[in-house]
C-alpha cells in the first residue's frame, strides 16, 4: 500500500510542477465574425483559422511549436504577430475566468484581412486604430493529454507497479491455511472471560443471599428471645 501510495503521489507531481504545457490560442472581439476563431500559422505568421497547438514554458514565459531540429518562438515584428527561431516575446498566460494572453501590445491587437479576405493576419498598433483591423484580444486554453508519450509510459509504469503489489500482499491458498485464524483465538478468548466472570458472579450472588438469610434469621431470633423474657 505504501509503495502504491507513493507512486501514484509521484506521477501526480510530474504534473503539477510541470513546467512546459500545450495549449491553443483564440480570439476574443465584439466582433461575432472574428469571436472565437483559432489562432493559426501560415508561412511565419500568425493568422486566425484552425487553431494550433503551442508550447509554453511557465518557467521562461515563452511561446513556441517545435519543429524539426529547432524550436520557433512567437515574436513581435514590423507591427505583426510572427514565429521565429531567433526573436522571442515574454507571454504571460492569465489564470481565471478570462484566461487573456499578455504580452508587450497585447491591448492594442488587430484582425486584419487581407485584400483576397483570405487570410485574416494579426497585427498591432500604438499609434491608433489599423485602418481596416478589427480590435481583438487573445485567449488560451490548455489541452489535455500534454506530454501524451511520457504519461501513458507513467500510466503503464504505474499500473504494472500496482499488479505486482497486490499480488505481493494477497496470500495463496497455500499459504492462508498455513496461518492460524487469529479471528478464533479472540473468539475463544473473549468466551473463556466471559465464562470466567460468569461463574464469579453466580458465586457472589449466593454469597449474598446466605448473608441476608442469616442476617433476618438473627433478627427473627432476637426478637423471639425478647418477647418470651417480656412474657415472662
Amino acid at each position: 500500500m505504501l509503495i502504491r501510495t507513493f507512486i501514484l503521489v509521484s506521477t501526480f507531481s510530474i504534473h503539477v510542477f510541470a513546467s512546459v504545457f500545450t495549449v491553443k490560442l483564440y480570439s476574443r472581439s465584439v466582433n461575432q465574425e472574428y469571436n472565437g476563431q483559432g489562432v493559426s500559422i501560415e508561412g511565419s505568421s500568425l493568422v486566425l483559422g484552425d487553431a494550433k497547438e503551442f508550447q509554453y514554458d511557465n518557467e521562461s514565459k515563452f511561446l513556441f511549436i517545435v519543429e524539426p531540429g529547432k524550436k520557433v518562438y512567437f515574436s513581435l515584428s514590423d507591427s505583426k504577430l510572427e514565429l521565429s527561431s531567433k526573436d522571442k516575446v515574454e507571454v504571460v498566460l492569465v489564470e481565471g475566468h478570462n484566461r487573456l494572453v499578455e504580452f508587450k501590445h497585447s491591448d492594442a491587437l488587430y484582425a486584419i484581412k487581407s485584400e483576397s479576405e483570405s487570410i485574416i493576419s494579426l497585427g498591432y498598433s500604438d499609434d491608433g486604430p489599423i485602418d481596416g483591423g478589427i480590435p481583438i484580444q487573445l485567449v488560451y486554453q490548455n489541452v489535455k493529454n500534454v506530454d501524451k508519450t511520457a504519461t501513458e509510459q507513467s500510466i503503464t509504469e504505474t499500473k504494472s507497479t500496482q499488479k505486482i503489489d497486490t499480488t505481493q500482499q494477497e496470500p495463496t491458498s497455500t499459504q492462508m491455511t498455513n496461518y492460524p485464524d487469529k479471528s478464533d483465538k479472540m473468539l475463544s478468548g473473549s468466551t473463556k472471560s466471559r465464562s470466567f466472570f460468569g461463574s464469579v458472579g453466580k458465586t457472589l450472588v449466593i454469597i449474598y443471599c446466605d448473608i441476608v438469610f442469616v442476617y433476618q434469621l438473627s433478627i427473627i431470633t432476637f426478637f423471639a428471645v425478647f418477647f418470651f423474657f417480656c412474657l415472662f
